[in-house]
């Protein structure tokens, strides 16, 4: 694009103190500063997801060693490049007093050896409210909860917390930057996390732009507040996941997004996806004075592959709304003080009995405890429940909390409940030395000191010009002051403040510089289960996380658009049963919805804890990130009729005015009439129902196109020039379907591949592969003729139940036979085997895209042979020998031989029979169902195949094989069993005999 950006922001890593690889941010700010586009160092530090210790108990998030080690090389980086640092949220709580210790930890790191040229123009800026403001507004009814599951305030819980900060909205630090646009350095106290982020580009935007009314700033704040809610996660927007990222800014408020790891890469989707994250919803995001609205953002790959350009994001002020600008106050208090005791439970007698167990124990410890004046709690964190062993019923752990209003009286609890565990009676009892396992790391108890509460998380009504800070004139350092904010400016250091230096310094790091720059390869996602089950299995992402210290927010991310928009249309996540799946009352539910961008599900719901609403730590927590409480919506189970239709999208149906009033011979009908009664007719196939195509191998292509998976070559099909392909070279296989069997007036043709079933209403229709193509509207199709593909976008094509084509016959060329090459079966016809490679890795499958002249390659697909009972005549014993045989049985024992050699991607091999028969394993459900235009297939296990007898010939040939194989020195035992699979046909299943069972092939 023409414009020029108005900035450049990286975040070095998501949160202060967590550490980054300093040589990785060095080469990505010499490519950022060779140009005269500002840029700067922002990240956060700062958040409530571990509970509410930091501010009751003034703790921070990381060791002051962690933020020293960070800051030593951020500041390093600073004086090198120049360019500022702006971090919020100090200490991980933002207090004044967390504020004052990096300022001193800063100080202390320019006092260093070798640091003496450091100096820092330092803004700090203090976002601790005076409690008396507090009680005024909460007097005044301008205090109220942030969110539905937030009780009212309550004054002595107020009076009572430590301490109380605001999430600062940009404005503050707008106002610093622009009192001392010079600055180095910005110490932020608590603050909303894209707060500095949106401040520097309106700073930026201001300082370039003349003139620049109110209503452009707020056109563009939108974008501006978006990328820092991406961006102050680090590279969390990435895939797979980068420490840092990058953001090139535009004053319209378009962004470019990247991450720093040069094996990561942005997606739209993995951008989208990102306003999932720790958010009560996807699409509105609430922060001080307005909102962020995403429903018209949009996501664009560029070209790089590795980049990402968001757009059409929108700011809605408090104000618009007929509200006032607010600050979110966060507290917290010590509500007493805990121990706790932990250990196991073995006896399978005592197991089932547990609960009545515990209940007996509180009554022990309750005796134990009648002092009128103590206050005290006492509850169990069980571990195990329902789960089994080989033995019988599993192992229980257990962790006993105690809360009491002293540490003395909390460790008496933990030790009297513990006692009661060891030696309380229980019905049956056999093992009476003792019921409990304890000791763990030496102790009977542990003493954990106070317990904390959050007491504020509530929003607080501002006076107009309440959230600003303003320059006051005085001795320095220069101070910064509002009506309930304050800040300071300094200079940090003893070195020249005009000191430009521009010499690169040597930093070690662990990321090899040769990558940077390098071409991003992706990791290939996992294969798409074909038989899926539960929601979980056409997700490629499903997670929990807490979305504040009240709610959980679960999300769930399809792998495809297919699965995204089946399950939309289902109805399949109602309110009604998702609430059932998770275990709350649909009334519980604080939202609830898909959001398209990111091929998403969400849903968030009060956090429970003892059939109570709670805050995230405090008394008997056990998931204070709230990480583990999307198990409920992970195990839904699926209709099993679901994926009817998953195939191809959705067409309508035949409307009135489609459809003929009249009969008429197909030729004659319209022509999207015809496609779409071919389509409804044919081409809708189940999710379980796979097809088996009996091929010839075309041609063994040279390696023309290197490694590229998905790749154009304009000479295709036009192709005809066989390679000798040896063990060890890469060979890329194109197959041909077989000739039509309809016009052989003789019916010689025996030919029953499962593309056949549509062979005749297909040729009927006297269409093209290109009308096939554009009236089934084939989204792989469609996107191909709009633009070509390139690279970054192989894993869609690859890992997905998408179309393909076999090469027609020469005699069939109108013909479009259709295969699904991620679960399809290609049966190689005898005479043509022999042209395959003597090693699976060489052969690659070519399957192009309908119409078109892209392709794409398969390292894993399916390779089947038929087998022939001549296999099992004067088969050789020297392995030898029988790879030396240019015979089928002959490849299969090449492929065999090298099999344990390769461990990269390779065909599957399978085996069909006709012949054999086969016993069913008690209730086991078969699946896949595999077929042709003659009968159905499933695979099952060698061991429950016939022997014996004609029936068992192909059993006895593997188990001969196995033993000719098992001579060469690398060849592992029986192995052919485990690499080859075996595919039978469904109607040769005989019933198990109990009194007389088959002659089954055994490994023992």
């Amino acid at each position: 694009m023409d414009q020029k950006p108005i900035c450049q922001i990286i975040t070095p890593v998501g949160m202060l103190g967590y550490g980054f690889d300093e040589k990785l941010i060095h080469q990505q700010l010499t490519r950022l500063t060779s140009n005269d586009v500002p840029t700067a160092m922002i990240m956060d530090s700062g958040s409530t997801d571990s509970g509410p210790q930091k501010l009751a108990l003034g703790s921070m998030s990381c060791p002051r060693s962690a933020y020293a080690q960070d800051l030593t090389k951020l500041l390093r980086l600073i004086h090198t490049f120049q360019v500022p640092l702006i971090f919020s949220s100090a200490g991980g709580d933002g207090t004044d007093e967390h504020v004052q210790i990096m300022q001193d930890i800063i100080r202390e790191i320019t006092e260093e050896e070798g640091n003496s040229d450091y100096s820092f123009n330092t803004i700090s800026l203090f976002s601790s409210i005076d409690k008396t403001t507090i009680l005024e507004r909460f007097n005044q009814g301008r205090l109220t909860g942030c969110g539905p599951c937030v009780s009212p305030a309550d004054e002595n819980e107020i009076k009572s917390s430590l301490h109380v900060v605001a999430q600062m909205g940009y404005e503050p630090f707008l106002d610093a930057m622009n009192a001392n646009p010079d600055f180095d350095v910005i110490i932020g106290g608590r603050a909303y996390d894209p707060s500095p982020y949106a401040a520097y580009c309106v700073h930026q935007l201001m300082r370039q732009t003349s003139g620049l009314s109110d209503e452009q700033l707020h056109s563009s704040l939108g974008g501006f507040l978006h990328m820092g809610k991406i961006l102050e996660c680090g590279g969390q927007c990435s895939t797979p996941k980068s420490h840092g990222a990058v953001a090139t800014v535009y004053a319209t408020g378009l962004f470019d997004v990247r991450p720093t790891a040069p094996d990561s890469k942005c997606t739209p989707l993995s951008v989208a996806a990102h306003t999932l994250y720790e958010n009560t919803r996807p699409d509105i995001l609430k922060g001080p004075g307005g909102s962020i609205h995403l429903q018209d953002s949009k996501y664009e790959q560029l070209s790089d592959g590795r980049s990402v350009r968001v757009s059409g994001s929108k700011y809605r002020s408090s104000e618009e709304d007929g509200l006032p600008y607010q600050f979110k106050l966060e507290a917290a208090r010590i509500v007493g003080y805990r121990s706790m005791f932990m250990g196991s439970i073995n006896d399978h007698i005592l197991i089932p009995q547990i609960d009545k167990l515990l209940a007996r124990v509180k009554l022990y410890v309750a005796q134990q405890h009648t002092e009128p004046t103590s206050e005290w709690k006492l509850d169990f964190h069980v571990y195990g429940k329902g789960h089994s062993s080989p033995m019988g019923l599993g192992q229980l752990f257990i962790v006993g909390e105690a809360l009491a209003s002293t540490q003395k009286l909390a460790n008496s609890i933990a030790s009297k409940a513990r006692v009661g565990m060891i030696h309380a009676p229980y019905p049956g009892q056999k093992a009476t030395a003792g019921n409990f396992g304890f000791g763990l790391g030496g102790l009977m108890e542990v003493e954990l000191g106070p317990c904390a509460e959050f007491s504020l998380y509530h929003l607080m009504d501002l006076d107009p010009g309440e959230q600003r800070l303003f320059p006051v004139n005085s001795n320095m350092p220069q101070k910064l002051e509002g009506p309930l904010l304050r800040g300071t400016i300094s200079r940090i250091g003893k070195g020249s403040s005009k000191l430009r230096n521009k010499k690169l310094i040597k930093i070690e790091t662990t990321i090899d510089p040769r990558s940077q720059g390098a071409e991003h390869i992706a990791p290939s996602p996992d294969q798409p289960i074909q038989d899926p089950k539960i929601l979980s299995d056409l997700c490629r992402i499903l997670r929990s996380k807490n979305a504040g210290p009240y709610e959980i927010t679960i999300d769930a991310m399809f792998s495809s658009k297919t699965n995204y928009d089946t399950i939309k249309a289902s109805g399949i996540l109602s309110s009604s049963k998702v609430a059932n799946a998770i275990g709350i009352t649909e009334e519980d539910i604080i939202w609830i919805g898909f959001f398209d961008p990111a091929l998403s599900f969400k849903v968030t719901i009060p956090r429970i804890r003892m059939g109570v609403r709670k805050s995230a730590g405090g008394f008997m927590e056990n998931d204070i990130h709230g990480s583990q409480e999307h198990i409920g919506l992970a195990n839904m189970k699926l209709p099993e009729n679901l994926f009817s239709q998953i195939m191809t999208e959705h067409l309508d149906d035949l409307s009135a005015a489609d459809t003929p009033t009249t009969f008429q011979s197909f030729p004659k009908l319209p022509t999207e009439v015809r496609l779409r009664i071919w389509k409804h007719a044919c081409f809708p196939r189940s999710q379980i129902d796979h097809g088996i195509h009996y091929v010839t191998v075309n041609i063994v292509h040279e390696d023309f196109e290197g490694e590229d998976i998905v790749t154009s070559d304009n000479n295709l099909e036009g192709y005809d020039e066989e390679s000798t392909v040896e063990s060890d070279d890469d060979g890329y296989v194109t197959l041909t379907a077989p000739k039509l069997p309809f016009d052989d007036p003789a019916g010689r043709s025996s030919n029953a591949s499962a593309c056949l079933w549509d062979a005749g209403l297909s040729t009927a229709c006297h269409e093209s592969r290109l009308a096939f193509a554009e009236y089934h509207n084939l989204k792989g199709w469609r996107e191909l003729r709009e633009k070509p593909i390139n690279t970054t976008q192989t894993n869609l094509w690859y890992h997905q139940a998408y179309p393909s084509t076999l090469v027609p016959h020469k005699r069939d060329k109108n013909w479009c036979p259709m295969t699904v090459p991620l679960f399809d079966i290609f049966c190689i016809d005898m005479s043509s085997i022999k042209k395959l490679p003597k090693s699976l890795y060489s052969m690659k499958l070519l399957t192009p895209f309908l119409s078109t002249r892209t392709f794409t390659i398969r390292e894993s697909w399916n390779i089947a042979i038929k087998y022939d009972k001549s296999w099992n005549k004067k088969l050789v014993p020297q392995e030898y020998r029988l790879k030396r045989e240019n015979t089928p049985r002959g490849r299969l024992a090449n492929w065999l031989d090298r099999f344990n050699d390769e461990v990269i991607p390779k065909p599957n091999v399978w085996i069909i029979d006709d012949n054999v028969e086969w016993v069913a394993r008690g209730e086991q459900t078969y699946t896949p169902v595999y077929r042709d235009c003659d009968g159905e297939y499933v695979q099952i296990d060698w061991e429950d195949a016939r022997r014996d007898g004609a029936k068992g010939d192909v059993t006895r040939f593997f188990e001969r094989l196995s033993d000719v194989l098992d001579d060469e020195i690398d060849y592992v035992p029986f192995r052919t069993k485990q690499i080859v699979k075996f595919l039978v046909r469904k109607d040769n299943e005989i019933p198990r005999d109990p009194n007389k069972e088959l002659e089954l092939r055994s490994d023992e």
